[in-house]
């Protein structure tokens, strides 16, 4: 936050770096209160986890959720982009938007630790070299400068300890930053040995595409995540034989779990069934919490190590889908976890959400992730065909269909 206090009287423009996997966690509240009057660009990194880089109407869709997000938390931005610092996917389009728009301002990468930031600015350099002329011997020293710079990507917290400018503009005195990431203090997994274990696996890993675990569940029905972290429960509104009314798989709810952390999901049919394990996945009922002493003592024992045991938190009726016609839907998202994505034909039931007391469970508008993607091939193909008709519309075109000013580096005179 100290960084970023600096920004406030710079004529800057920020680039805003979200997690697409994690977008309430990685977002930075009270953005606009450190920047004051800075224009706010948002770039949704690792989209290629959740879309397939061909998909652009999955993409589009996934983007107009990112913008919903943006104004529940009422910021502002002037563009968005969703990018791949893997596979490169959107890269050139916001170097090109930059180019065009950063007006002598200097541009500031800015987010939470391991979202991506150094590996988007690496990206962004190496677009900015490839595109801008060298002349000279101040141009070519220049271009030798720029290739010899490299941010340091590492999963590790800390690892750029503080920003580090990039000249790719014309004048040396402006220029691409990247700053250091800031660190989530509210997400404390150490006394969760195993999810902390495997936050460090993951650092080290490339990220993989992220694949949901799917249920179709009744009502009384309890899914309890890992080792005890959290419980989603679905609670029945109306009676059996009104259920029973519904055809096939209509009286079902759908649930789907994401997480790159946890892959452990234990399935109950009723409490009862639950109650049989619970020493090993144990509960506090709801009427001992009202009790605000012994709420405090839970509290205090969990984060000693000696108490695991899930709280019931929060309690929701679905509404009708903005985005899935006809269904009735939400995400009950577990911080710094993963999330629920639920979807039912029918709103006959309720949704109870228990956890840890450092995993507190939150409601949104679903997001739209694609429930298929095309296969490797296909991507190809389309890749091709794309590439077939980009360059016959330059044959029959004499003017480029977009022109950026990227600058010219020379010796003065």
């Amino acid at each position: 936050s100290n960084q970023l206090r600096g920004l406030k009287n710079r004529l800057a423009m920020i680039i805003k770096v979200v997690d697409a996997l994690d977008f309430e966690q990685t977002f930075i509240t009270g953005l606009r209160g450190f920047v004051s009057s800075s224009p706010i660009v948002l770039v949704v990194t690792k989209m290629d986890l959740l879309v397939a880089p061909d998909d652009i109407e999955g993409q589009i869709k996934l983007l107009k959720w990112f913008d919903t997000r943006l104004q529940a938390k009422g910021l502002r931005v002037v563009a968005k982009f969703a990018v791949s610092g893997r596979t490169g996917e959107g890269i050139e389009e916001l170097a090109m938007w930059c180019a065009e728009h950063h007006e002598g301002k200097d541009i500031f990468v800015v987010g939470c630790v391991n979202v991506g930031k150094s590996t988007l600015v690496n990206r962004l350099k190496e677009v900015f070299v490839q595109n801008m002329r060298f002349k000279g011997y101040s141009g070519n020293q220049r271009k030798s400068l720029l290739k010899d710079i490299e941010m340091t990507t590492s999963t590790v917290s800390g690892t750029t300890l503080r920003s580090v400018k990039i000249p790719v503009f014309r004048t040396e005195k402006k220029g691409l930053w990247d700053t250091a990431g800031l660190t989530r203090t509210d997400l404390g997994f150490g006394h969760f040995e195993k999810l902390q274990k495997k936050r460090e696996e993951l650092g080290r890993e490339q990220p993989k595409v992220l694949e949901a675990q799917s249920f179709l569940l009744n009502p009384n029905e309890i899914l309890v995540v890992g080792d005890n972290y959290a419980h989603l429960e679905i609670l029945p509104l109306a009676p059996r034989d009104e259920r029973s009314e519904m055809d096939g798989e209509a009286e079902f709810i759908e649930v789907k779990w994401y997480s790159a952390l946890c892959d452990t999901i234990m399935r109950f049919k009723n409490e009862s069934e639950l109650e049989e394990y619970k020493e090993v996945y144990p509960r506090v009922s709801a009427e001992n919490l009202q009790d605000l002493s012994f709420r405090n003592q839970c509290k205090n024992l969990f984060l000693e190590g000696k108490l695991c045991s899930v709280f019931p938190v929060t309690q929701m009726q679905p509404m009708l889908s903005p985005v899935n016609i006809g269904f009735y839907d939400c995400d009950i998202v577990l911080k710094g976890l993963g999330f629920f994505a639920v979807r039912s034909r029918h709103n006959l039931f309720k949704i109870r959400a228990w956890s840890a007391p450092n995993i507190k469970p939150t409601v949104r508008v679903s997001m739209p992730i694609p429930v298929a993607r095309p296969v490797d091939g296909m991507i190809a193909v389309m890749r091709q065909k794309q590439k077939i008709e980009s360059e016959n519309q330059s044959a029959d075109s004499s003017e480029s269909v977009y022109a950026v000013s990227w600058g010219l580096i020379e010796d003065e005179e």
